[in-house]
């Protein structure tokens, strides 16, 4: 095939291509924008005004159960915070005493 018949085809491929995009481009031309009924837009414009919000309620059984739960919470942080500085406390006095009972000859330790 020679460069002659590629140039013919191309030539070809771009003319479908460009034909095709015209129609494309021309397809919206006799398209109009849809009128609506005022009397409708009117409407809709009152009752989203007038509206009335509807507000969610949580139900008291739940909100106690809530409120039950986060104290219980809480309070077992509030205990194992003191739990674990009266166990630190007690192991640094523990340690004291195993080092100066076992290790007396090096003199006082300080921890």
């Amino acid at each position: 095939m020679t460069a002659g018949f590629y140039k013919n085809q191309h030539q070809k491929d771009m003319n479908a291509k460009e034909k095709w995009i015209n129609e494309t481009m021309g397809a919206l031309d006799g398209i109009r924008r849809a009128h609506v009924n005022p009397e409708l837009i009117d409407g809709f414009t009152t009752k989203i005004i007038h509206q009335k919000q509807k507000t969610s309620k949580i139900r008291p059984a739940v909100l106690w159960r809530v409120a039950a739960t986060l104290a219980i919470l809480i309070s077992l942080n509030i205990l194992g915070a003191i739990y674990y500085r009266q166990s630190y406390n007690t192991s640094q006095e523990t340690t004291k005493a195993v080092a100066s009972e076992y290790l007396y000859y090096l003199g006082p330790i300080k921890l």
